[in-house]
């Protein structure tokens, strides 16, 4: 489905057809939004990255695609995440200087950045492995197509739909949508889940087994 198909429906259903209350920017605005939220809560666009750790060097940059961080990991070891506030204290209260040295077994994180601790010992050629999510490109345009699955694509209607009521201020209607979308949300989020477990939901015990 393309932003237009999406227009189209919106604009039907909520019986605006001459763009009197909503215009195609609002809808536009809309998609991206319901995009965005759809990837966060249903873990789609998963994407991996790498990066060289440098010894001494704490300071790394996130991927520039990054919309959520799921995990990271040095050199094969997941790292434990800590809050900035909680990092603070308890490296201000072991090492105020931050001059450990090892290999890291925590991170934290502040703006486009994230902080390894203690400072990598040696450098790895692509030590650093992040699972994200990653960000959906933005929609400009009408003939743009909604960078998700087509399953998807009546759940981006109703939540345009949700804030088209909102805008018009029918909160009773904007709050039915608003359920709508999310149980739609939620099923294929437990379709998804369920694909993932296809194979390991029942454990068969072989009479060799006993």
């Amino acid at each position: 489905m393309i932003v237009a198909d999406v227009m189209n429906r919106v604009f039907r259903e909520f019986g605006d057809e001459a763009k009197v209350q909503i215009d195609d920017t609002d809808i536009i605005r809309w998609i991206n939004d319901g995009v965005k939220y759809i990837t966060v809560s249903n873990n789609l666009l998963q994407a991996t990255g790498t990066m060289n750790s440098v010894i001494d060097q704490s300071d790394y940059n996130f991927p520039t695609d990054m919309l959520s961080m799921e995990a990271m990991y040095y050199n094969n070891l997941k790292l434990k995440y800590m809050k900035h506030t909680e990092f603070n204290e308890y490296v201000n209260s072991s090492d105020p200087n931050q001059d450990q040295r090892g290999t890291p077994w925590m991170y934290t994180r502040w703006a486009n950045q994230f902080t390894l601790y203690p400072k990598p010992n040696t450098s790895y050629t692509n030590g650093i492995k992040l699972l994200y999510l990653q960000r959906p490109a933005d929609i400009a345009s009408t003939s743009d197509t909604v960078p998700l699955s087509l399953e998807y694509h009546p759940e981006i209607v109703k939540y345009c739909l949700q804030r088209a009521y909102q805008t018009d201020e029918d909160w009773d209607a904007a709050g039915q949508m608003a359920g709508q979308f999310q149980d739609g949300v939620d099923r294929l989020k437990e379709q998804e889940t369920n694909k993932d477990r296809e194979y390991y939901d029942t454990i068969t015990i072989l009479q060799d087994d006993l």
